[in-house]
Order: structure tokens, then C-alpha cells, then sequence
């Protein structure tokens, strides 16, 4: 403002700010909204402001642009790990050591998912004999 008196008016290296996007019908957009309606009231003058439709058209087309060149970026990667993945390794080759690394992981996989299926089955069994003694016979 004008006529205020601030150290702030002779710092020339400021950042702006993108504009902040908030749902209006959020409690947070309706307190923001009553809040920018207050201020208006304080400030006087025209609202919105005459070049506020064209910032903000220009706004919109920028994110698109931008949102544009995320999705073709995703795809291109996409596209780069199909191709990757499609090639054949062919054979390996595993010494002694390596073998039985992999057959213990193997083993220590299965059994990991034969505890972790028991384990389900005792409960699920525990439920249906529970929910059994609650039933009145017919």
C-alpha cells in the first residue's frame, strides 16, 4: 500500500507466490472466502479485480501445459521399463553357494506362507465354531 511505511518496500527480491488452490466448500475454502470478502470490504475498490480472469486463464493453461508434460514423461518411462522387461536374460549360470542361497529362500518363502495360511485357518475356524454356538438349532 501506498502510504505505509516498511522496510519491505525497498527489498526488490521478493519470490512470488503460485496461487494457492483450495476447494470452496471445505470448511477451510469457506473460512478463506469470508474471510477475502472481509479484507475486500476493508480495501474498498473493484472486485475481482479487471486483470484477475485473465491471470487466472493463463494460470490454468500453464497447469495443463505442465500436467501435459508429467503424463507424456510417465508414459515415456513406462514405455522404457516395458521394453527393458522384455528382454531375455536367457540362462544363468549359479555356482554351488549360490543354489543353495536361493533353495533356502525358496523353502523359507514357503514355509513363511503355509504359517501365515495356518495361521488364517485357525482363526477363520475359531470364528465358525464360535458363531456356531450362537446359532439356536432349527
Amino acid at each position: 500500500r501506498p502510504g505505509d511505511i516498511s522496510s519491505d518496500d525497498d527489498n526488490e527480491d521478493f519470490s512470488l507466490f503460485e496461487p494457492l488452490v483450495i476447494d470452496k466448500v471445505s470448511s477451510n475454502g469457506q473460512l478463506l472466502t469470508k474471510w477475502l470478502l472481509a479484507a475486500r470490504a476493508k480495501m474498498g475498490g473493484r472486485f475481482p479485480r479487471p486483470n484477475a480472469e485473465l491471470f487466472c486463464t493463463e494460470y490454468v493453461q500453464k497447469m495443463k501445459r505442465i500436467q501435459t508434460n508429467n503424463l507424456k514423461a510417465v508414459k515415456y518411462k513406462s514405455e522404457r521399463a516395458t521394453k527393458n522387461s522384455t528382454k531375455e536374460w536367457g540362462r544363468i549360470k549359479l555356482k554351488q553357494a549360490d543354489k543353495v542361497i536361493v533353495s533356502r529362500w525358496l523353502i523359507t518363502a514357503r514355509e513363511s506362507n503355509r504359517d501365515r495360511d495356518d495361521t488364517r485357518g485357525v482363526i477363520l475356524r475359531s470364528e465358525l465354531d464360535n458363531s456356531l454356538i450362537q446359532m439356536e438349532p432349527i
